[in-house]
């Protein structure tokens, strides 16, 4: 006789959905802190490859602001294991998170709206707008474990860039479909009929036509 596997009852399900979304914050917590050190490293680079091309106040403020967030990233995950009801506040550890991405996004913004303008036409400019959209798709990869974040990070790096390049008019931008007058077709003038005796060119021809010989 077989046995009938009993269904789990309904009040563990709120249980196992709030495991799961435990787990989904937990993840993206725990992998914030390795990409930091990478993007040191490449901030410091992008400021040394700037500081010859743009105003010095503008590479070492956007430096700094790279710092700091990259700073406080790298310790978020430490204060969010630490926090004894995480599992509570998984809302307000979620927005905190979503506000970080947000504000890193922006810094990473800079480099295509302030950066890239000057060194345009340049292999530096094509670089540097390259490595913002690297950066956007290695965000959105680590930040897999949450789509409301990955979907997050797709806007706040990219609407800027895009909206910059619809109002500076840049070359690449979208443009708008504008209303123009439709000119009337031009018809062509009409072919006068060749005479009897005379043999019709072939169409598509460009050559006139052979007159038939005399019998």
């Amino acid at each position: 006789m077989t046995s009938i596997r009993a269904t789990p009852p309904l009040t563990s399900l709120p249980l196992i959905d709030a495991e799961i979304a435990l787990a989904r914050v937990s993840a993206i917590y725990r992998l914030a802190p390795q990409p930091q050190a990478g993007a040191v490293v490449f901030s410091l680079v992008v400021a040394y490859a700037m500081w010859a091309h743009i105003s010095p106040a503008w590479v070492v403020g956007w430096l700094l602001a790279r710092m700091v967030v990259s700073a406080v990233r790298a310790t978020e995950t430490g204060r969010f294991e630490r926090d004894p009801s995480r599992a509570q506040r998984l809302g307000y550890w979620q927005a905190r998170f979503d506000l970080l991405v947000t504000l890193d996004n922006l810094c990473w913004c800079v480099i295509a709206l302030v950066f890239v303008p000057a060194v345009q036409d340049t292999m530096l400019g094509s670089l540097l707008f390259a490595s913002v959209l690297c950066i956007t798709a290695i965000g959105v990869f680590i930040l897999v474990s949450s789509l409301r974040t990955a979907m997050l990070n797709f806007p706040t790096m990219l609407l800027p860039v895009m909206g910059h390049a619809l109002w500076s008019g840049h070359e690449d931008a979208p443009v708008w479909p504008r209303a123009t007058p439709i000119s009337p077709a031009k018809c062509p003038a009409p072919r006068p009929r060749p005479a009897a005796g005379d043999r019709q060119a072939p169409a598509g021809s460009c050559r006139p036509p052979r007159p038939v010989a005399p019998r």
